[in-house]
Order: C-alpha cells, then sequence, then structure tokens
C-alpha cells in the first residue's frame, strides 16, 4: 500500500513499522486507532449481535467501534453497547487490548476491550449490529472462528474464559 506525505503529498518511504519518510525528509507516523470493545454478561452466558454491514454480515459479533476525539476507552465502550444493542451496562473489568488490522485493509486498530454486566435493559440491535436478534452464548460454547466476524476475537474469547474461571470458578466447567 503506498502512503503518502501528509505535508507535502510526495510518496513515502517506510523506514519503521510506523514511520514513513518522505523525499523532503518530513516524518509521517501511522499510529493505531483505538477501539472499545464489550463482552456482555449475564451469569454464565456472553451477548453476541449479529453484524449487518460489510464487511462480514450475519456473523457474530460482540459491541463495539472507534473511540471519538476527547473520549476515554470506558465512554465509548458505554456507548457503543447503547447504540449497537440498545443496552446499558457495568463494566466490571478491562480484559486486554488486541492490535489488529480492521478488516484485513492495513488500518492498525487497538481494540481495548472490556468484561461488562448486563444491566436487564430491553435488548433492541442498531447500528452495525442489527441484522437479527443477538444472541447468548454459554461461556463454555462461545462462537468458533467461522461464526465470529473476527478472527482476533478468538484470543480475546481466550481471555474472557480464562477471566471467567478466575472471578466465577464455580460457573465454569
Amino acid at each position: 500500500m503506498n502512503r503518502y506525505c501528509t505535508s507535502c503529498g510526495q510518496l513515502t518511504t517506510k523506514e519503521a513499522d510506523n514511520l514513513f519518510v518522505c523525499p523532503d525528509g518530513h516524518r509521517n507516523f501511522v499510529d493505531q486507532a483505538p477501539a472499545a470493545v464489550v463482552y456482555v454478561i449475564k451469569d454464565n452466558q456472553v451477548l453476541f449481535g449479529l453484524r449487518s454491514i460489510e464487511p462480514n454480515i450475519g456473523k457474530l459479533n460482540t459491541p463495539g467501534g472507534f473511540l471519538n476525539l476527547g473520549e476515554s476507552a470506558e465512554d465509548a465502550a458505554l456507548r457503543e453497547v447503547r447504540e449497537e444493542l440498545g443496552i446499558n451496562i457495568k463494566i466490571i473489568d478491562y480484559l486486554g487490548s488486541y492490535a489488529v488490522d480492521y478488516a484485513d485493509s492495513n488500518k492498525p486498530v487497538l481494540c481495548i476491550t472490556f468484561v461488562a454486566e448486563y444491566q436487564g435493559d430491553e435488548i433492541i440491535p442498531g447500528d452495525d449490529l442489527n441484522a437479527g436478534s443477538p444472541v447468548w452464548r454459554s461461556i463454555n460454547d462461545l462462537p468458533k472462528v467461522d461464526e465470529l466476524s473476527w478472527s482476533w476475537q478468538m484470543k480475546a474469547q481466550e481471555d474472557l474464559v480464562k477471566w471467567y474461571q478466575n472471578n466465577n470458578p464455580d460457573n465454569v466447567n
């Protein structure tokens, strides 16, 4: 993928994974775009929506999206869950961060991922998770890679299971 200088428009040369320099010496850094992602849990169940836009229409996905300017990851997590599932949540823990390329587009994204508790509101799919009725999946039967919108979610699910075992040992086989 060609990258052009944000100062002068000339073609740049890659000097490091995140540094591109044009012939005039302007340094152009490519940083990860931050996104908030949320695993909503209730008892031993995890809530998934169905993706309604490309890429990956119809695949299971957790609510999440890019942070707005000036927005914290926690505030973005709360906003995204309201926009995509119509519910309020209580963030109970930070699960981890996952450095990925968005939809294999060479756009680096840092998915800041939380675990949250479902607060009992009516689930109303919206935004890009409205391709059908959301589904609850047992922590013991989470989606496989071919059911998920993004392959990186397999690692996050592994971490979620470990987190759940450490925090709810009586509820996991």
